[in-house]
């Protein structure tokens, strides 16, 4: 059992600890690892347990876990030129749930598929729009941890 054991370490160390977890996992060896530090954890972590009070509130693996829970895709687009085009094309487009703006970026909650997504981005350039980056948010152990509604301190 480790407890937070990447917690005082340097740079340097942290990334020796995290290639010694992969050789670990490498070799089917079972590590219990007990941390708050969830964007670490996904680099070497096949299965997790989010616990609430001392009780279990879900656990797996993580790929299951992110494929139950998952709920729309989140896209993100920055643009060079054409917000304007974007933004007409995402309000009438059938399977863009929202879209906001935010810090220059376009995030989007988008219902369908990758080739849906390919061809959303294919419309995007059609329309004029100069797109700088066009990328599909993935979801990660923080995001399980929110869905999941693990809030108290346990």
């Amino acid at each position: 059992l480790l407890d937070e054991p990447a917690s005082g370490l340097d740079p340097l160390a942290r990334i020796e600890f995290r290639e010694l977890l992969k050789e670990l996992v490498q070799l089917e060896k079972t590590i219990l690892i007990s941390s708050h530090i969830l964007t670490e954890l996904s680099d070497f972590c096949t299965s997790v347990g989010i616990l609430e009070k001392g009780r279990l509130v879900v656990g797996g693996r993580i790929e299951d876990l992110l494929a139950k829970l998952k709920g729309a895709t989140t896209l993100h687009v920055e643009v060079v030129s054409g917000a304007q085009q974007l933004d007409a094309l995402l309000n009438r487009h059938p399977r863009v749930r929202s879209h906001m703006v935010k810090n220059g970026a376009v995030a989007i909650e988008f219902d369908g598929t990758d080739d849906d997504i390919a061809d959303l981005h294919g419309e995007v350039v059609r329309a004029g729009v100069r797109v700088k980056s066009f990328y599909e948010k993935r979801e990660n152990l923080e995001d399980i941890f929110l869905k999941v509604g693990a809030y108290e301190v346990s």
